[in-house]
């Protein structure tokens, strides 16, 4: 597990067993029945735990960037962390924007 999570911090693209907050879903996976709809025999908590579980049981595979790092907002409470974390990302980048909207 070290040697994982030592390699994420090298920027890249890296091939993952789960995922969560901010997911890229491509409309094949969709219409093939990925969803975060729980399974009823996982305990796991977690929506995006379903979903991952649900995607590599139907074929798909996982991968993670580690190009910009995440925001996990998870209440509207979290949204008044994004100026700052964006602010942040942008002095980091050497004010470049970013690909995506920040």
């Amino acid at each position: 597990m070290r040697k994982f999570l030592k390699k994420l911090k090298k920027k890249g693209i890296y091939k993952v067993g789960g995922l969560g907050a901010c997911t890229l879903i491509s409309k094949k996976a969709l219409n093939k029945g990925v969803s975060f709809k729980p399974l009823y025999n996982l305990s796991w908590w977690g929506e995006d735990r379903h979903f991952c579980i649900r995607a590599v049981a139907l074929g798909f595979e996982l991968f993670a960037s580690t190009y910009y790092p995440p925001l996990h907002l998870y209440r509207e409470e979290d949204l008044k962390k994004v100026d700052d974390f964006r602010k942040k990302v942008l002095e980091e980048k050497g004010g470049v924007n970013a690909p995506f909207y920040l």
